[in-house]
């Protein structure tokens, strides 16, 4: 079954969130150490010219394995392998890359930031924060490819129907 990416981001946005406040309670600081090593990965990955989101599932998923709780990182790897795998989910990330959308580095600060702080609230208040604004990307990269398509049916049209013939 395919699964698509706004149904994929629903789930994540309810689950990580929960799992940002949780490993604010139970991050160790070796944890905080890798996950500050993954931002800055992220922020080497988003100097290429490739786009890749390596840094970013290796972000997300070190903050699932800061809870110590193997269920919910489980959960969390499926959640990024449906991402990943899913022919509906790989579409609409693809052209969002190709509009220019990269992972944002201030929004995986943030949540870093809080989880240093150890403070539940702010981690799951930047995580969603973080997630919502990702849907947001993709629904302009999705509105902006509707309405390209549109126009290009349109000048079809009008040169079917042009009266220069």
């Amino acid at each position: 079954m395919d699964i698509g990416a706004f149904e994929i981001f629903e789930a994540r946005l309810l689950f990580e969130s929960e799992v940002a406040a949780i490993a604010a309670r139970t991050i160790t600081d070796s944890e905080l150490a890798d996950l500050r090593a993954a931002l800055n990965s992220m922020i080497a990955e988003n100097e290429q010219e490739q786009v890749s989101e390596n840094a970013d599932e290796i972000f997300h998923l070190l903050i699932a394995k800061a809870t110590h709780n193997e269920a919910i990182v489980s959960v969390c790897k499926h959640l990024w392998a449906l991402r990943n795998r899913s022919v509906v989910s790989a579409s609409i990330l693809a052209k969002a890359r190709r509009a220019g959308t990269r992972p944002r580095i201030d929004e995986h600060a943030r949540i870093l930031e809080a989880l240093e702080l150890r403070n539940s609230a702010a981690a799951r208040e930047a995580m969603r924060d973080h997630l919502k604004r990702v849907v947001e990307l993709l629904l302009d990269s999705a509105e902006a490819e509707a309405v390209e398509e549109a126009l290009r049916k349109v000048k079809r049209e009008r040169e079917r129907f042009s009266l220069e013939r």
